[in-house]
């Protein structure tokens, strides 16, 4: 364990969890607004690390293109509506 390990505040931090499932900055504010515990979220995340536990919740990732679509959008030619000469 660490040196600075509090294991009330880990305690805390794992009824929290087990209650809602959510990650670091919600356990941080809740840990302020129900406990009126005032710690980092920094902290709060080496705690959750140390004690194995993780939010399920996930950010999604962003769809990306395959070089294959690109080039099929670029191959299409839009019809010339305006019949403008360059």
């Amino acid at each position: 364990m660490h040196k600075n390990f509090d294991q009330v505040l880990a305690d805390i931090i794992i009824d929290i969890f087990e209650k809602t499932k959510k990650g670091y900055r919600f356990i941080t504010h809740q840990l302020k607004r129900w406990y009126g515990v005032i710690v980092n979220r920094k902290t709060v995340l080496r705690y959750m690390r140390i004690l194995g536990i993780k939010s399920p919740i996930r950010k999604s990732k962003y769809e990306n293109c395959t070089q294959q679509e690109h080039s099929e959008k670029a191959r299409t030619v839009c019809t010339n509506h305006l019949a403008r000469n360059f």
